[in-house]
Order: C-alpha cells, then sequence, then structure tokens
C-alpha cells in the first residue's frame, strides 16, 4: 500500500462491468508498432496475398501498403489472442490510419459489401465483426458482412488526416467511434458463425476492391470492470495512483491519465469494492 497525503474512498459497491465514459482513456493489452521500424510480420502477424501485389514497407514510423490488386488480396492475420463478443469484457480494437484510396462494393446478388480495406475480427466462437474503410465512409457488420446484419454506411472523411477507429465489441454488440465520436452503438450479433476462431485480420482482404494506406498504430484491449476519472476543483488529477480493493483479494493499483482518468479489468464479480486515490494537498 502507499501513503498518501489524502485518502478519499471513492466508491464501495457491487462490481459490475461497466461501459467506456468519453473521457476514458483506453488501457491497451497489446499493439502493432510501425514506430519500430518493423512489419507487422516481425511483430507477430502473419501476411497473406495473391497476385503480384506492391510490397508493404515502413518508413518514418508508419505502413504504407498498395495501391493493393483490385483481383488480389493483400492482408495480415493473427491467431491465438483469445476473446468472446458475447462476454461483457469483450474486445476494444483500435486502428489508426489514413486512407489515401479504398473502394466500396455493394454486390447485391449476394446481399452484401466489400470494402478495399477492412479490419475483420473472429472470436472464439467463429463471431466476425467487421469495420470497412473507404475512401467516402466507413460501414460496419457482423458475420458474412450480409446487409441485414450491418449498420448503414456512414460517409466520413477518411482521407485528409490520420484517423483513430475504435471497434467495441461486447455483449454481442458492435460500437464503433471514430476520433472519440460515437458514430455506431450497439449493432445486435447476426448471422452465421464462421468455421474460423480467434483470428483477426487488417489489409486488402477482398478480390472486388483496391486500396492504398498509411498505419500509424494498431491496439486492443478488453472493456474495464472500473472506469473513472477524478478532479479537484475542475482540474483533472493526473499522474496520481488509484488503487482498488476487495476482500479476500490482491490490491489492484493504477495511475490516471492526462485527463485524470483510471481503470481497472480484473475486478472480482460478485464482491463490493473500494476505489481509493492518493490525492494532493487540498489548496
Amino acid at each position: 500500500m502507499f501513503k498518501s497525503k489524502i485518502w478519499a474512498v471513492l466508491a464501495v459497491l457491487v462490481a459490475v462491468a461497466f461501459p467506456f465514459s468519453k473521457a476514458h482513456s483506453q488501457q491497451w493489452l497489446g499493439a502493432y508498432k510501425p514506430s519500430l521500424g518493423t512489419l507487422p510480420t516481425e511483430q507477430g502477424w502473419s501476411l497473406v496475398e495473391t497476385g503480384s501485389q506492391p510490397t508493404p514497407l515502413v518508413s518514418d514510423g508508419i505502413l504504407h501498403q498498395g495501391i493493393t490488386l483490385e483481383k488480389g488480396v493483400q492482408y495480415w492475420t493473427r491467431q491465438g489472442l483469445v476473446s468472446d463478443f458475447t462476454s461483457s469484457k469483450g474486445l476494444v480494437f483500435e486502428v489508426v490510419v489514413k486512407v489515401i484510396s479504398s473502394t466500396y462494393v455493394e454486390i447485391p446478388s449476394l446481399d452484401t459489401w466489400q470494402p478495399g480495406y477492412m479490419v475483420n475480427l473472429i472470436d472464439v466462437n467463429g463471431n466476425q465483426a467487421t469495420l470497412g474503410i473507404t475512401d467516402t465512409g466507413v460501414r460496419v457488420g457482423w458475420n458474412n458482412l450480409l446487409s441485414n446484419y450491418s449498420a448503414a454506411f456512414i460517409p466520413w472523411d477518411t482521407t485528409s488526416a490520420y484517423s483513430a477507429y475504435r471497434l467495441t465489441v461486447a455483449s454481442s454488440k458492435i460500437s464503433l467511434s471514430i476520433n472519440g465520436k460515437q458514430v455506431v452503438t450497439g449493432l445486435a450479433l447476426g448471422g452465421s458463425p464462421s468455421t474460423n476462431h480467434d483470428k483477426w485480420y487488417f489489409g486488402d482482404t477482398s478480390e472486388y476492391g483496391t486500396s492504398e494506406t498509411q498505419l500509424k498504430a494498431i491496439h486492443w484491449g478488453v472493456l474495464p470492470d472500473i472506469t473513472g476519472c477524478i478532479k479537484m476543483k475542475s482540474t483533472a488529477i493526473k499522474k496520481t495512483k488509484v488503487l482498488a480493493r476487495q476482500q479476500g483479494e490482491a490490491d489492484q493499483i493504477t495511475v490516471t491519465d492526462g485527463k485524470g482518468c483510471y481503470e481497472f479489468s480484473n475486478i472480482v464479480s460478485g464482491k463490493t469494492f473500494q476505489v481509493i486515490i492518493n490525492g494532493p494537498l487540498v489548496p
């Protein structure tokens, strides 16, 4: 336990899962970082491609891909990172990317749609959550990209600057925020699961489209059990230790971020908890 100038007990409640607040900053469990100067294949991902695709490269901390071929694919995949989209913790997956070009194709005969650039996430049960990013907007959907299980296409400026696209897939629902703005909320699970399990994809996965992109980062994590933000006289309390305590369990300690926010992701269900902050001197 750490010593404090002020101990403030913030909550004594039954532990349940809470969604993110807009002010909350996600803590990540893993990442692909082009800033390390390496391709995804050197950070745990496998490359899949067909046709004579342009060679992707990392330059100045950015993964450059494309222009990909229309009748081929070029994407990275990773397996074994277990997630369950029906659980309350689910998966939070964020891609920070700038689109140079990316097509969008609807195929009425198959009742489906295909983007030139895609993030496709498959959980332990074979459920797929998909984000398509094109040069005119975005779309999200469940299994097989069938229109009945997809949100409407959302016009969006994806080409002027880097944007952070954050998919939250939990409790059998998909939500999407772009640069912190919620654009899709609670799209319910639908469609038939995939025969694949625990696989994630990003890149040009469609033989119906083509894309050119500049990727800055990918991050992933889970929904936390407890979140909160601390202010004193309207000023965020930054870089301050926060403790979560439950009877019979080891104390958990974290630090507030630049907005004074914190999270805990390993609270034991069915027990009450205390959240305690080591606050500064009150002026």
